[in-house]
């Protein structure tokens, strides 16, 4: 979800992802949600690229929903323009099917940069002082059965516009065990 420059960013992007590690040879699809894209599909790699244009620029939030109601695939990964993709970032859903989460109503874990973020206990925020530490979503990974089925199709709630969306989603699952 940008209006970055598509050549300086998407475009690493993209072929980062190209060039991840795939030994199961999984089918992926990168959807992208852009105000600077029309509407199409590409392929490239026997990856499927699919542009989508977010004619309202309302936010990250509203665009990663928007990306979920169009893919296909078994496992979604929220991902933004300038992320770095690890060549084993397929092995997460290895861990989405493991034992972990045999039994867990929700299929859903976060990706992050090896440290992980947890709702800041800010005093500018008194609401937030009294909530557990529960993990920040920053950049979900979910199975879509779990979105539809749980979610409602949205990956984040709605009724944020832009911040919180994360720390929402990591209270709430949190909350629901």
């Amino acid at each position: 979800a940008s209006n970055r420059t598509f050549d300086h960013y998407l475009n690493r992007v993209i072929a980062s992802l190209l060039c991840i590690d795939n030994p199961k040879n999984y089918r992926t699809e990168i959807i992208i949600c852009s105000p600077i894209v029309k509407n199409q599909t590409l392929y490239r790699n026997r990856t499927e690229l699919t542009f989508v244009n977010d004619e309202m620029n309302d936010g990250a939030t509203s665009a990663f929903n928007k990306m979920c109601w169009g893919a296909n695939g078994n496992y979604i990964f929220i991902l933004t323009d300038d992320h770095i993709i690890p060549s084993n970032i397929l092995q997460t859903i290895d861990f989405l099917e493991s034992p972990t989460f045999k039994d867990k109503k929700y299929k859903i874990t976060s990706l992050h940069s090896g440290q992980t973020c947890y709702i800041n206990k800010d005093k500018n925020w008194p609401f937030l002082l009294d909530l557990p530490e529960y993990v920040t979503m920053r950049f979900p990974v979910i199975y879509n059965k779990t979105l539809w089925d749980y979610f409602n199709g949205y990956i984040f709630n709605p009724s944020f516009k832009h911040g919180m969306v994360d720390m929402y989603l990591g209270y709430f699952l949190g909350e629901e065990g």
